[in-house]
C-alpha cells in the first residue's frame, strides 16, 4: 500500500494529487487539486448522483499528498533520473538474497515536491547495500526530508 503524508501547503500546487476518505465508498480516494487556498484545497471529485466530476472545498488536515514517482520520463528532473539509474547499476552488481519486499524505496521533497524513488529489484540484497550510497546522493542534489522505507515483506 503506497503511502501518503499529510498536506502542506507549501508542498502542493494545482494538478497534484491528493488521497481523501470518500465516505460513500467506504475508502480513500485520489483526487485532483484545482486551487490552493490558504484554508483548504478546492480539488476535482466525482460526484455519483451527479454522475460527473465536480470541484470541492476539502480542509487541510482531511487530505494527504500522493508522492510523484520517480521515473525516465520528461516530468522527471534529471538529477532524480540519473540518482534511479545509479542506484540500479549498483543493483545488478549485487546478489539476489534477502526477503522478498513490496514498494521498498525513498520518499523525500525535491523542490517542494514529494517525491518517491523505487528500489531497484525486489530482493532486499539488490538494494540494501547502496541505501546508504543513494541516501548521500538525494541529500547532495538538496533533497530534504529523506526517509528510506523497507516497504512490506512478503
Amino acid at each position: 500500500m503506497q503511502k501518503w503524508f499529510s498536506a502542506h501547503p507549501n508542498y502542493v500546487e494545482a494538478g497534484d494529487r491528493v488521497r481523501h476518505w470518500d465516505y460513500d465508498h467506504e475508502c480513500y480516494v485520489t483526487l485532483e487539486v484545482k486551487k490552493v487556498c490558504t484554508k483548504t484545497f478546492l480539488v476535482l471529485k466525482y460526484d455519483n448522483k451527479m454522475d460527473k466530476y465536480r470541484s470541492v472545498y476539502i480542509p487541510h488536515d482531511k487530505l494527504g499528498i500522493v508522492p510523484r514517482e520517480v521515473t525516465n520520463t520528461s516530468d522527471t528532473p534529471n538529477l532524480l533520473q540519473n540518482i534511479s539509474m545509479v542506484w540500479k547499476k549498483l543493483a545488478e552488481k549485487s546478489e539476489d538474497s534477502g526477503y522478498f519486499t513490496h514498494r521498498a524505496g525513498f520518499y523525500f521533497i525535491y523542490n517542494s515536491k514529494l517525491w518517491f524513488l523505487y528500489a531497484p529489484g525486489y530482493r532486499e540484497g539488490h538494494y540494501l547495500p547502496y541505501v546508504e550510497t543513494i541516501h548521500q546522493n538525494l541529500l547532495a542534489i538538496g533533497a530534504t526530508s529523506v526517509v528510506f522505507d523497507e516497504g512490506d515483506l512478503d
